[in-house]
């Protein structure tokens, strides 16, 4: 969905990165499984948007 978003030009990549990479749950269990799932995803997203810029370069 976020890549979605990205492609129709409604979401700033370096500024969506950075404020997700930023969140965090201090104290709560759940924190190390959230973000590694964070971290994941914006690599995810990242490989994604080398990939839709590798095919919009002419052959």
């Amino acid at each position: 969905m976020a890549a979605s978003v990205e492609m129709q030009g409604g979401l700033d990549p370096e500024a969506f990165a950075r404020d997700l990479g930023n969140t965090r749950w201090p104290g709560e269990a759940i924190e190390p499984e959230a973000r590694r799932t964070i971290d994941g995803l914006l690599g995810q997203l990242a490989e994604a948007r080398v990939a839709r810029q590798a095919q919009a370069q002419p052959n």
